[in-house]
């Protein structure tokens, strides 16, 4: 599966150190959300991320971005999503610079096939772990199999995903998975997200 890490969406010391070494354990794709940063600041950050890396990164806020730098490509969040003519910024940003990755997030597996313009959809909150860490959180399994079959874009897992339900979303089907608390609240991220890959591979090896 592929693995995505959402950044802390505020200011965290020693973030950008953390960054560089989640990429080198195995770190797919970033997320970049910060959405109090000024379009400097985003700079600034971007900047302090091993040039290596640029191409793993996906912003949510200051697309222009996108170009300047030659990242991944943008998230467009439920609230952007709403408020814009969506094939216009598409037609855009694939223009500019071509074949921009272009994601977004829902919480709603109803009229899912409005989602054919996306490359990535991110799903969730999947787990409800204020119960159980494996149990679903708003969807039936039988309707998420269904959409996790669709032909018109990746799905991925996101929302308390931790090293004890992974095999859950490995099971389930998922494209891949987002973390974001669980690597930021843990006292090391980089385990943190290194005990979440070693459960997916032992339980691919036991499944």
């Amino acid at each position: 599966m592929i693995k995505v890490v959402y950044t802390n969406p505020y200011y965290l010391k020693g973030e950008i150190e953390k960054i560089n070494e989640l990429f080198e354990v195995g770190l797919d794709e970033l997320h970049i959300r910060k959405p109090g940063y000024s379009k400097s600041e985003m700079t600034k950050f971007i900047q302090q991320i091993d040039f290596k890396n640029w191409n793993k990164i996906v912003l949510h806020s200051h697309f222009d971005l996108v170009l300047k730098f030659n990242l991944r490509g943008i998230h467009v969040s439920p609230t952007k999503r709403r408020k814009w003519s969506f094939q216009w910024k598409r037609v855009y940003y694939r223009f500019m610079k071509g074949n921009v990755q272009i994601s977004t997030t829902t919480s709603n597996l109803d009229k899912f096939y409005k989602f054919y313009n996306f490359d990535k959809v991110f799903l969730g909150p999947l787990f409800n772990t204020s119960y159980r860490s494996d149990t679903l959180f708003a969807f039936e399994e039988s309707e998420l199999r269904k959409v996790l079959k669709n032909e018109f874009t990746e799905v991925y897992a996101v929302g308390g995903i931790n090293a004890d339900n992974i095999n859950r979303v490995y099971d389930l089907g998922f494209k891949g998975f987002a973390l974001q608390s669980t690597v930021w609240k843990a006292i090391d991220p980089v385990l943190a997200f290194h005990e979440v890959l070693s459960a997916d591979d032992i339980g691919r090896l036991a499944s």
